[in-house]
Order: structure tokens, then sequence, then C-alpha cells
């Protein structure tokens, strides 16, 4: 098994933040967050049937990428605070509510004596991230973005916080806290020295993007190999996108960025990038992965049949509306190409970015592309 580059996090799990919470989990009979990846470990090793969870995470986050998963230093305040808590407002509930929710409450200082303040499992995304919208109850996630995290492993002697915070500041006010580069080795290594671990962690490694090096002769060899790990959009459009762009546009026309798009009765947006295809121009829209965006196809449609396109901010330079592709918008993201049709909101994909191995792939992209816009 040769070494996987992969980016990770960690994720800070707390323990439920108010007593209808506890009270709703309990109730549909389900278990606290730490709980379900200790269940579905335990589980997967006995072979038994089990459930993959999905996890809030970064849009950034790629299949095969590496999810640590601690339980917040915190969560003891919070267990403290809701037994206080249900002492005055135990009136609220019945008697069997405020026996299940004294329960749970004794059951979670359990786990946060064993788990609390330590990172107490490792699992890896399954599948792409996705935009989910979540219950009352999860609200106190930031994050919408979500994935499935499959192959999750305990580790026999949970590794405490302050065995990693010399070289790791988890993020504040945030549960998502990403890790890489020697950061990711060196916990993968302190993790090591007590447990044993499983074979995708033992065969990962995590190495910084060489963005310095990314030029127009090497970008498709070193971006192929690190594009999975743009962390921004930025990135991504700097050091793979911009580069692209000028090879599948016309021979001897610009790139245009942050274009000014207006229409009648709505505000002004700005498209990412309009390039010429067939001497028309084209807008193009960037995203780090199309399945972890909100309502993508609302987002495009602002940008068909505009009023004004405006091709350059300094010159004010205006593009002429029968130059314009006014239905059609090209998506690039981390995994593909793919082309949007306003007459009927479709979006189709028109190449994986990793069967673009050569320039000449980019040309007969470009060909593809313009029998699809005729």
């Amino acid at each position: 098994m040769s070494m996987k580059m992969v980016q990770a996090i960690i994720l800070n799990l707390a323990f439920p933040m108010s007593l209808d919470e506890i009270l709703n989990i309990k109730k549909h009979k389900e278990t606290q967050a730490v709980e379900d990846i200790i269940i579905n470990a335990e589980k997967k090793n006995a072979g038994e049937e089990y459930l993959m969870f999905s996890w809030t995470v970064p849009k950034w986050i790629k299949p095969g990428d590496i999810v640590f998963f601690m339980h917040t230093k915190t969560s003891k305040n919070t267990i403290n605070r809701l037994k206080n808590e249900l002492k005055v407002s135990n009136n609220r509930y019945i008697n069997e509510e405020v026996d299940m929710i004294r329960k749970e409450l004794s059951h979670g200082m359990d786990i946060y004596k064993k788990y609390g303040g330590r990172i107490f499992a490792v699992g890896r995304v399954d599948k792409n991230p996705v935009y989910e919208r979540v219950s009352e109850f999860e609200s106190h996630w930031k994050s919408r973005i979500y994935a499935y995290v499959d192959d999750c492993y305990v580790f026999e002697n949970p590794l405490p916080l302050s065995e990693f915070s010399s070289f790791i500041k988890l993020s504040c006010g945030g549960s998502i806290t990403p890790v890489f580069g020697r950061e990711y080795n060196k916990l993968k290594e302190t993790i090591k020295q007590k447990n044993c671990i499983p074979q995708y962690l033992e065969k990962s490694n995590s190495t910084p993007i060489p963005l310095a090096g990314i030029n127009r002769e090497n970008w498709i060899d070193v971006s192929s190999e690190y594009r999975s790990s743009f962390l921004y959009e930025s990135q991504f459009r700097t050091f793979y996108v911009d580069y692209l762009l000028r090879v599948l546009k016309d021979p001897k026309r610009r790139v245009y960025a942050e274009c000014a798009c207006k229409k009648a009765g709505g505000n002004t947006s700005f498209i990412d990038n309009v390039v010429s295809i067939g001497e028309r121009y084209l807008p193009v829209e960037v995203k780090l992965m199309i399945s972890s965006e909100q309502d993508l196809k609302g987002q495009v449609h602002k940008y068909c049949n505009l009023d004004e396109l405006y091709l350059d901010k300094r010159s004010d330079r205006k593009a002429s509306l029968d130059q314009i592709y006014s239905n059609y918008v090209l998506i690039i993201d981390t995994a593909g190409i793919y082309l949007y049709y306003d007459g009927d909101g479709s979006i189709q994909n028109l190449c994986s970015l990793k069967d673009i191995k050569q320039e000449t792939d980019i040309i007969n992209l470009r060909e593809t592309l313009l029998m699809r816009l005729q």
C-alpha cells in the first residue's frame, strides 16, 4: 500500500447544548455524537451492519481525507450547567422526561471522564461533501456542509489536548481545525506512540502544496497531484483554473476576471471569469466542490440573460449582448468541468480533471465545448 496524500481535520464533538436537545435524542432513541463513533467502530469490527454517519466538514474535504474525532474539553462545563438548569426548571417536563434527562447527563459525564479533551478516534471521508439543511436541534453547528465518514477506529489510549497543543492550535469558536503538512505528520506519530493505528492512517502523508513552484510549464503535472488539496477557491483559481482557461480560450484573447453582471431590477453580481470561446463570451464560475454548494443552479442563473456584462472594471469595457452565450455558464471545480444551460436548468458533465494530463486534452475539451454551445 503506497503512501496517500491527504488533508485532515480535527472535529471537536460537543455534548448537547440544551435540555430540549438531550430529550430529543432520548425520545428518538439516538445516542450522543461521541457514542455514534464508538458504536460505528465496534459494529464494523464485529462484522455487523452499522450506520455510516455524516459529519460537519469544510467544503474542501475530499474522499479519502482524514477526520480525527475529539470530545470537547468544555463539555464538562456544559453538563454541569445543564444539571443546574434542570434543578430550577424541571417543572417544564413530566417526571419521566426529567428522569431521562438526568440519566443522560450522568451518562454524558461518564463519557467525558474517558474521552473529554482528547482525540479518541479517526475515520476517513467516504464521499464528496454535500450541503444539507439541519434540524433545530443541530443548529449549533455553524457549517451546513456534511460528509459521510467510514472506517472509524477508536484509539485504546485517547490523546489528551496537552500532548498536541504545542504544535496544533484548535480553532477558536468553531468545531473544525484543519491539520496538514508537518502538523499532520507529527500528530499521527504522537498518536502512534501509544496506540495501534489503521493502515489508511499509517500509509497517509500530508505535504503543503508547492504553490511557489507552479508555472506555465509544470502547472498540469503539479496541480494535478495537489488539486484535491486546495483549501480555498482563490488557490484553485490562481494555480489551476487560470492556467487552464489560458489554453481553453480563443487564441490571442484575454481571460477576464471578476466581471460585473447586471440585470434590470437586480443587484450587480460578479462572475469569476469570462473567456472567449468561438468568438463569443462565456461566463465561468469556479467552485471547490459543486456538491457542497447550496442552490448552485440559482447561483449561476444570475449570470444568464444579462442586460450588461462588464469585462474590465478599470475601463468599464462592456461586451456586446449579441456576443455573449446568454444561456450558458461554464462551471469548474476540483473534480471536473461542467456546462450549465439556463433553458432547462441542466448541468452537463463535460470532463473529469483527472483526464486532463496535457494541453492537447484541453484543446479536445474546447472542441467538445464548442459543439455543446451550438
